[in-house]
């Protein structure tokens, strides 16, 4: 399982850096950022299928989260934003 977890993060970093670097420079940033994250919610949706919770609701698992998982979103956004501009 080592192994599976260090081919998929160099594998995902190979793709981001290609994927990165290929978005279009006519393409308005935050529409290309915002189908990035829609195609991202729409993958971690799916694996929940994969990996599904073993104990309690969407929603009771929704209250367990902290500040944390809210401003490492704004904070990847930030990074996006700087990469694309």
């Amino acid at each position: 399982m080592q192994y599976i977890s260090m081919f998929l993060v160099i594998g995902s970093s190979l793709f981001y850096h290609i994927s990165q670097k290929s978005i279009s420079g006519h393409s308005d940033p935050v529409i290309s950022m915002l189908m990035t994250y829609m195609t991202a919610l729409i993958a971690t949706g799916l694996l929940l299928f994969v990996f599904p919770m073993e104990r309690n609701s969407f929603l009771v698992e929704l209250k367990t989260l902290n500040w944390a998982s809210y401003v490492l979103g704004i904070a990847i956004v930030g990074l996006e934003m700087g990469f694309l501009y």
